[in-house]
């Protein structure tokens, strides 16, 4: 199966911003329409009598439609993992995407779904066609991102427009007559329109800074605008480019991130989320410019945005999420709390090969720092700090040394961190994307991924660098983007899972200094979730979501060979990211209960197989971050998030009609 990891709807996460000056009215409370099942992704219908959703149900998350108060609720699918729920513009059908990340539709008032596409790619449903003939559909995993057209009639999917040289995300006007699209190509990322009658596709910013998050509701009702994120100013801002003309007016200039923008009925408002003020909430601004206005303010992390058909009303998804760290014996069970920082995100985890310091990724001063805390306890301390996102840390093998991933310098690079402090050493210095930096045992080189001289945003290929410095040098030149990149133990090979054309996944290994990688395995179908290599090199574990509904874990010898099954039973489990014990006798496992929504640890004897729950906390995710050098102890992650379907009236702020 190729869908999403549950883990990443289930776990926690959150955008920190330094606090906003703006004044704003007493605000509107906000309403809870569900609860139940972690849900997400909310829809309202056309005439605004329901509502839909995603959330777990079961064993299963599945599909709910509901009057708009909440009540009446009603289970609409039955699939392993359906999510991002759309309705027709006649209100008959929902599109989804439901499992194997393949387009669904279901009469809104219940019968069985109609699958639309089936491929080993990644197909998401985006929209319908203005006249509700078909379903516009993203399609990814398969070389570059594509935009395509699902006809209801059952012929085969075609392209909406034109392929250009990228990532092409494409969004439909309301009166069907033009496409408006940003293309990722490269580094840059540019936003135009095209008429879907024909011609050439037209121009309407040339900065490449465009887009944060890919055609996202671009569209003004009458089809003359079009709106899109820019970070030209140094921070995610919302701007319109008036679609005839060519003119571009800036619609929020705020020092944060402002994202997730999403037009009115009546064109006049645009409601978006942001993370000023410290925490990321609602807001709306005048779609010609002027004051946003705070629509909620708590520490929960509010997206998915949707408006009412009367433009009175806010439709939102929220999660509450607490972060922290404890160390677990695995000997004894025993359980110390490290860490814990309250409405705060925590990732990114790793430990100092002596087993003293934890460094760790946190928005806790705004945005993404790296710090660091003793292992046996006391305050953490901020390692590397700035205005821009920093994160992944990782340790040499030596300790003297943290790499990591950071857009301080406007794009993605990888750097170097002193662990005794002082100013970070640029690694590489691209236009590129490069991120995912992993050290090689001995500490002499660095992996890391990269889009550098692809035409494709998401075309990541592996690449390697001298930890000293130098020219980076190109392992790999593949249709689909590379991952999850891990090295042998003795420095011979590298290994990493990466999609071929079809969409289909491949494992493969590459020599440091080679530039043809040689398939291990090839997955019949699905996606890889997580390589780790045995301390002898001889063995890869890893979570694939091939063969069934659920992910489970595989071990492959190394040179390649037949895998053999871990997982025993994994019937509303997907267990993924296996880390090996330092001696090699077993591992731990991830595991997300889509019954309980939540992610527990495990540890499995190898070859034994003989699993033994490590946590078993209600309402509490785990996540296995580090295992100490002994292999007696682990630090895991910890988080709780809540999730909810809120509502939120909007008349007050913006006058009612």
């Amino acid at each position: 199966m190729k869908f999403c990891t549950p883990a990443l709807v289930l776990g926690i996460g959150m955008i920190g911003a330094c606090r906003s000056t703006e004044s704003t009215p007493k605000l509107p409370e906000s309403k809870v329409i569900a609860s139940a099942g972690r849900p997400i992704n909310p829809d309202v219908s056309p005439d605004g009598k329901r509502i839909a959703w995603a959330a777990v149900a079961g064993s299963k998350f599945v599909i709910f439609t509901a009057n708009p108060d909440g009540s009446n609720a009603a289970k609409l699918t039955d699939g392993a993992f359906d999510f991002g729920p759309v309705w027709s513009p006649d209100g008959k059908f929902i599109a989804y995407t439901g499992a194997n990340d393949d387009v669904f539709v279901v009469a809104s008032d219940g019968g069985a779904p109609r699958q639309l596409t089936s491929t080993p790619a990644r197909d998401v449903v985006r929209e319908w066609l203005p006249d509700g003939s078909g379903v516009v559909f993203y399609r990814s995993g398969a070389g570059a991102v594509r935009t395509f057209v699902a006809r209801l009639d059952g012929s085969p999917p075609t392209p909406l427009v034109p392929a250009a040289e990228g990532d092409q995300w494409v969004t439909v006007s309301p009166d069907g007559k033009l496409a408006a699209f940003d293309l990722h190509h490269g580094s840059a990322s540019t936003i135009w329109v095209q008429s879907l009658a024909g011609g050439p596709a037209r121009q309407l910013t040339t900065e490449g800074l465009e887009n944060a998050l890919p055609t996202n509701n671009m569209w003004s009702p009458d089809s003359k605008r079009v709106l899109f994120t820019s970070r030209r100013t140094g921070t995610w801002d919302i701007w319109v480019a008036n679609v005839e003309t060519g003119q571009l007016t800036q619609i929020t200039s705020d020092l944060r991130n402002d994202i997730q923008h999403r037009w009115s009925p009546d064109g006049r408002w645009v409601a978006f989320s942001s993370d000023r003020g410290g925490q990321t909430d609602v807001w709306i601004a005048p779609s010609t410019g002027g004051p946003a206005i705070h629509v909620t303010n708590d520490p929960d992390i509010e997206s998915w945005i949707r408006w009412s058909r009367d433009g009175q009303t806010l439709f939102f998804q929220t999660q509450h999420a607490a972060a922290g760290l404890d160390l677990l014996s695995l000997e004894t069970g025993t359980r110390r709390n490290l860490l814990s920082w309250p409405s705060y995100s925590m990732y990114g985890v790793d430990l100092s090969p002596d087993g003293r310091t934890a460094v760790f990724t946190s928005n806790r001063s705004g945005n993404p720092d790296i710090w660091t805390v003793p292992a046996a306890g006391g305050e953490p301390v901020p390692l590397v700090t700035g205005p821009g996102n920093d994160g992944l840390p990782r340790y040499s093998p030596d300790g003297k040394w943290i790499v990591f991933q950071s857009n301080r310098s406007g794009s993605e690079d990888i750097w170097l961190q002193s662990a005794s402090g002082g100013e970070p050493v640029q690694l590489t210095k691209r236009s590129s994307q490069e991120s995912d930096p992993v050290w090689s045992a001995d500490g002499s080189m660095i992996v890391f991924l990269s889009n550098f001289e692809n035409s494709a945003e998401s075309q990541l290929d592996v690449w390697v660098v001298d930890a000293k410095g130098g020219t980076p040098r190109r392992l790999s030149k593949l249709a689909g983007a590379a991952r999850a990149t891990v090295w042998a133990p003795d420095g011979k090979h590298v290994y990493f899972a990466a999609a071929e054309a079809s969409g289909s996944e491949r494992l493969y290994r590459v020599a440091p200094n080679g530039t043809n990688p040689v398939v291990v395995e090839q997955s019949p179908s699905g996606r890889y979730f997580g390589l780790d290599l045995s301390p002898d090199g001889k063995e890869i574990a890893y979570g694939i979501s091939a063969g069934g509904e659920w992910a489970y874990i595989q071990v492959i010898p190394a040179a390649g060979g037949k895998p053999q099954l871990v997982s025993t039973d994994t019937t509303g489990l997907w267990q993924f990211d296996p880390r090996w014990l330092p001696d090699g006798s077993g591992l731990i496992v991830t595991s997300a209960d889509i019954v309980l929504t939540n992610n527990e640890l495990w540890s499995v004897s190898w070859p034994q197989r003989i699993w033994k729950r490590l946590t078993n906390s209600k309402d509490i995710d785990e996540y296995s971050s580090a295992i100490f050098p002994n292999g007696k102890e682990i630090i895991l992650q910890t988080g709780k998030a809540v999730g909810q379907i809120r509502s939120v009236s909007v008349s007050a702020l913006i006058g009612a009609k």
